[in-house]
């Protein structure tokens, strides 16, 4: 559907090939006026006029969101063209939308997961959209604020307070996970234990907020509707954590965290982190005045929370590193993902089998790194030792069965500075479903979220695009076999053309005027001026 001149087009063409060899094709348009309250004749309709502005409509869209990769002709420069526009076919116009925009996990295109939406996302194609075209990203936003009636339902007859969103949600918000999973064609009962045992979620949609406000400086969403979501989800977040004597400290018991291989676990460092963090940020908030509902009481229970929270550590190769939870450092160990393939990293069909039969693993196999995962939300809060000793610990022995682990794999191997790893990641990620195996037996749906992470990995992890304040940062590097890349953000009002043409070096263009940038002490460049 389109408008043209006033009035609205709309046309539903099936074709199939598989009937007969060739087809006649008969459409009949009728024109209507919105405004005349009863059909009219128009003009005749112009397949060329159609065509036209068809072409002139994408050359726009790619002049403000459009990327591309150099990469002397590797898949890479497909895959990330055919990522962003998918992402550009499902997300552009949903800031239309009244009540925020629902976005399924495999978009409009398969109906796995039936049709709800989950924590990627907040964490992936929100982000992808806050950079490009925010307008997107606050109506993703707004569909969680319009649903917070529903999280408190949920959190309340879960025996939590506050909201809780759950770990699936449908278009109206409520909780749509599955409890049993019915296999076809043997017909076995599985327990899935996702919508019981997913606690993070409130704190992924605090993080969304988060970031919205932090890279379009939206003071008055916060002030309207951001602070209320953030209230709630720290109501929560302190009713999930219980306290233990044992340990003297808050903790939060059977858990499942990202990593879907391991449920009933007590402690995941994911989960414990970032629930805390939803009580910082709250706290930040309150004090910023953003926050008027919660009392003193409450606050200072937050406050003892904060200071209090277990969060379990192993020591690797002499580096104390976060351990995936409580418990994993004990585990069998796996054999190690060392060769680098296509698709998930499976060694045997016993791994696979118990994967599709949704087993609790008893070993160090994961299914995405939930370590990995919150070391690219929160870079800054782990030092270098850290990120390389967790990164080169788990990603061995990581299946990426999850479309959801590349992105973030690509993110912090960029941030240690191992560039073809995150080229690897990235060319993943962007051509997850076009690599898919078997490929002729795919039908379930384009994996959007892989796509926004195949983004995030170029200009979040390889340029380094940060903010601080009102300045953009950037760490650009550059891959061994690739000559160039770029993309399009658009930031507090102005669009920007980013180009990386060598490592360590920085293009930034807005409306054909080049910006200048300076190179600090710690290695970053920042843009000169501000936003």
């Amino acid at each position: 559907m389109w408008k043209r001149s006033g009035d609205t087009c709309a046309i539903s063409t099936t074709f199939d090939f598989c009937a007969a060899d060739c087809l006649q094709f008969s459409a009949h348009w009728l024109v209507c006026s919105v405004s005349a309250g009863s059909p009219a004749r128009g003009a005749p309709f112009s397949f060329a006029d159609s065509e036209s502005e068809h072409r002139a409509r994408w050359k726009q869209l790619w002049g403000d969101y459009g990327v591309y990769i150099d990469a002397k002709g590797e898949g890479v420069e497909l895959g990330i063209k055919y990522a962003v526009f998918q992402l550009m076919q499902h997300g552009v116009g949903s800031q239309n939308r009244t009540h925020g925009f629902m976005s399924p996990a495999r978009g409009l295109t398969g109906t796995y997961h039936s049709g709800a939406t989950f924590f990627d996302n907040e964490l992936h194609k929100c982000i992808f959209w806050m950079w490009v075209e925010p307008s997107v990203a606050r109506a993703f936003i707004e569909y969680r604020y319009h649903g917070i009636e529903k999280a408190i339902e949920f959190a309340k007859n879960t025996g939590f307070r506050g909201a809780r969103f759950p770990e699936a949600s449908n278009d109206h918000g409520a909780e749509n996970g599955p409890h049993y999973v019915l296999s076809y064609p043997s017909a076995e009962v599985r327990r899935e234990w996702s919508v019981d045992e997913v606690l993070h979620i409130s704190a992924d949609v605090c993080y969304a907020l988060y970031r919205y406000w932090l890279i379009t400086g939206d003071n008055a969403y916060m002030n309207a509707c951001g602070g209320e979501v953030v209230l709630e989800c720290a109501r929560f977040a302190a009713s999930a954590f219980k306290w233990s004597c044992k340990k003297n400290a808050y903790v939060v018991d059977y858990v499942m965290g990202p990593d879907e291989y391991h449920y009933h676990v007590s402690n995941s460092f994911y989960t414990n982190y970032m629930l805390r963090w939803a009580i910082q940020f709250a706290v930040s908030l309150v004090d910023r005045g953003l926050i008027h509902e919660a009392s003193v009481q409450e606050v200072d229970y937050w406050r003892v929370i904060i200071g209090s929270v277990y969060l379990p550590w192993m020591r690797v190769d002499g580096v104390l590193i976060p351990e995936e939870f409580e418990g994993y450092a004990a585990l069998p160990e796996t054999k190690l993902r060392v060769e680098k393939i296509g698709g998930p990293q499976f060694l045997d069909d016993i791994e696979r089998s118990s994967s599709d039969r949704l087993e609790n693993f008893n070993s160090k196999l994961i299914k995405q790194a939930d370590i990995v995962l919150l070391m690219s939300l929160f870079p800054g809060d782990f030092s270098d030792d850290i990120k390389r000793t967790a990164f080169e610990f788990y990603e061995p022995r990581t299946v990426h069965e999850s479309s959801l682990s590349y992105g973030p794999h690509a993110m912090v191997a960029a941030d240690i500075g191992e560039t073809s790893d995150c080229a690897y990641f990235i060319t993943r990620a962007s051509r997850y479903d076009l690599d898919f195996i078997p490929v002729t037996d795919y039908s379930n749906g384009l994996h959007l979220s892989a796509y926004a992470g195949a983004w995030q990995g170029l200009a979040e992890g390889l340029a380094g695009l940060r903010v601080e304040g009102n300045r953009l940062t950037f760490r650009p590097r550059l891959p061994p076999n690739w000559n160039s890349y770029g993309f399009t953000i658009c930031f507090r009002g102005r669009r920007l053309r980013i180009t990386v043409p060598a490592d360590g070096a920085i293009d930034i263009d807005s409306d054909g005027s080049q910006l200048s940038v300076m190179r600090h002490s710690d290695g970053r460049l920042h843009s000169c001026g501000e936003f």
